[in-house]
């Protein structure tokens, strides 16, 4: 297991087939421990519940 402050998740944005750079993450403490996997499951029940709450207001707003 990796040592919490020294946790660092590298990110690299693709476009397309090729790499377009790399970037540094420096991850919570509370994340630190979690595995790929872990981490893209929370990713994806992160954004379904941010849908969730952000969908009905701007679909309210763009009924007004």
């Amino acid at each position: 297991m990796q040592d919490n402050k020294n946790a660092v998740q590298h990110v690299e944005k693709v476009d397309g087939s090729k790499a377009v750079h790399e970037e540094t993450i420096d991850l919570p403490s509370s994340l630190a421990g979690l595995s790929e996997d872990e981490l893209k499951k929370l990713g994806v029940k992160t954004i379904t519940k941010l849908d969730l709450v952000i969908m009905p207001a701007l679909v309210i707003l763009y009924v007004l």
